[in-house]
């Protein structure tokens, strides 16, 4: 960027050089332009095809210059930009889970997406307001050893005239940069809403009702991006004209004066060239500023995720002690202490006091109404939320303390929610679950596939295991999705299996199956069922009825009929 600003004084000095020699032919030879005169103290350059020459070389070299200032400008900011974009995920995929639970995903879409990429431009942005400031300096200092008069002139109504039209529109500036968050953050949910509840808006036949809302949404986005492009860009060409003018006006007072043909040319050429090298740069810089008044909101929003802090979920917490790494977490029991939760927004608890032993190897039912804490107590079991207080413990050492790696305990815990995610990608990825590479056991995943009765189910599919499963698994049923869930959770070799409500969408025979199959072949597994209906508790040794976030009954039994 500096060899640019030198490289524009240079191109400068050529062209002081050639004006001078052109005023020195239409003269007497003895007016000189004070760059001319310093530099032909040594040298004389009365030779006029020389110095044509001697411009030409430097417009070339210029020109390659700024290209070079252009790649540079351009690749640094994507460096920049790739890890501010991972940055960006890693602190909302590392964020803690009740404060997940209780954000907008359509905000969190807007800002991970259209509010990062518009601060990826304003780094951009930086890195073009520097080039040209740097640009504007060299040409500055060149153009005032070829008139000082005429480019101070110059160069101060540019920059007074920029500043009353930056100061003027800036705020109107941030208004129209906060109506593009807002309608872009509408126009995500609009999208969403409307893509996942489809079968709903064709049978209710809403989909007018949604095209008005985005339509209107969408043209209110349009014209708050056109008003800021409009207001960064339009100054220039309104300088342009007015200097224009006033270059007229001064040439036509310099012939009515008559004026020496050398003063004309000397005139007329500085002020030309000071406006033609000084306005883009100038303009450059104006519309940085005018892009940042603009996207000020989408810059804050991108700060606020980056600040956010890590939690105990980070990759850099302590390792575990031997004795209770993953291999040898939890060979005894679960223990829950005077647990409570409450979570953020809320003014009362979500569960309360609750004191419970889960030994290795229990099969545990829990049942109650909706809202009694089932769901709370499963985040509180799996690790995804911590106690307000009381201890959840295991094995002796409570599970938020330094003594655990929480990331080890997430190694041997497996939740199968209702609702499961299905990711785009074949059944076998969504089966292994991975972040590494790993080589696949071919036989101990025809053992999980018998386990969660998908074992025919694949077979007729034409890539069997290799077939692809669409977005959200949209081409299986409900109940084929939940198999698949299972066999992921049995795949993973894990000691502690939640199910809530896991089987509900199967059939009563397919559920008999695969709760037979869980339980009488996997002796050792401590699994917990959160369930209303019967198959899943009968094989349970323990069944705890929540009620109000308090447990109200306990029941213990061998086997339940």
């Amino acid at each position: 960027m500096i060899s640019s600003g030198m490289a524009e004084a240079f191109i400068i000095s050529s062209f002081s050089l050639l004006l001078s020699s052109f005023s020195n032919s239409l003269g007497n030879g003895n007016s000189k332009l004070v760059f001319g005169q310093i530099i032909e103290s040594n040298i004389e350059f009365q030779n006029i095809n020389l110095n044509i020459v001697f411009f030409g070389i430097a417009i070339l070299l210029t020109g390659v210059l700024r290209v070079s200032t252009i790649r540079v400008t351009s690749f640094v900011p994507a460096l920049i930009a790739n890890d501010l974009s991972r940055k960006i995920i890693t602190k909302l995929l590392y964020r803690k889970y009740d404060e997940h639970i209780r954000c907008n995903t359509s905000v969190l879409i807007n800002k991970a997406t259209q509010q990062l990429n518009t601060t990826i431009d304003c780094i951009g942005l930086i890195m073009v307001m520097i080039n040209n400031a740097i640009l504007a300096s060299g040409i500055f200092i060149a153009l005032l050893f070829l008139s000082w008069k005429v480019t101070l002139t110059i160069f101060f109504v540019f920059i007074v005239l920029y500043f009353l039209i930056y100061k003027n529109i800036s705020p109107k500036l941030k208004n129209s940069g906060f109506d593009i968050t807002s309608s872009r953050r509408k126009q995500i949910k609009i999208v969403k809403e409307a893509l996942l509840g489809m079968s709903e808006i064709i049978l209710s036949n809403t989909q007018k009702k949604y095209i008005k809302e985005y339509s209107s949404n969408d043209k209110k986005l349009r014209f708050a991006v056109a008003d800021g492009s409009f207001k960064a860009i339009y100054p220039r060409y309104a300088l342009e004209a007015i200097f224009l003018m006033l270059a007229l006006i001064t040439f036509s007072l310099i012939i009515l004066t008559e004026q020496s043909p050398e003063f004309i040319l000397i005139g007329i050429g500085t002020g030309a060239l000071a406006a033609q090298r000084l306005l883009p740069s100038i303009q450059q810089v104006y519309a940085g500023f005018a892009e940042f008044a603009l996207y000020s909101v989408s810059i804050e929003d991108v700060l606020e995720i980056l600040e956010l802090k890590n939690n105990e979920f980070d990759f850099k917490q302590k390792k575990s002690p031997a004795d209770l790494d993953k291999e040898n977490l939890f060979n005894n029991k679960i223990k829950l202490e005077n647990v409570t939760y409450k979570y953020l927004d809320s003014k009362s608890e979500a569960l309360k006091s609750i004191n419970l032993v889960i030994n290795k190897g229990d099969k545990i039912g829990i049942i109650g109404k909706t809202g009694s804490g089932k769901s709370t107590l499963k985040d509180i079991l799996s690790g995804l939320v911590k106690p307000s207080s009381g201890q959840l413990i295991v094995d002796g050492a409570n599970l938020h303390s330094e003594l655990i790696n929480i990331k080890d305990w997430f190694s041997i815990v497996s939740v199968v929610s209702q609702n499961e995610h299905i990711f785009e990608g074949t059944l076998l990825d969504n089966l292994i679950c991975s972040e590494e590479e790993i080589n696949v056991d071919h036989e101990f995943v025809k053992k999980t596939l018998k386990k969660s009765s998908l074992y025919s189910f694949v077979n007729s599919l034409p890539n069997g295991a290799l077939s692809f499963i669409g977005e959200r698994g949209f081409n299986l049923s409900g109940g084929q999705s939940q198999r698949i869930a299972i066999g992921r959770a049995l795949y993973k070799k894990s000691k502690l299996l939640i199910l809530d409500e896991a089987t509900s969408a199967l059939d009563v025979e397919t559920e008999k199956k695969i709760i037979d199959g869980i339980y009488k072949k996997n002796k050792d597994l401590t699994i917990i069922s959160i369930t209303h209906r019967k198959e899943a508790l009968k094989y349970c040794n323990k069944i705890i009825e929540l009620s109000k976030g308090t447990i109200v009954k306990e029941i213990k039994r061998e086997i339940v009929n």
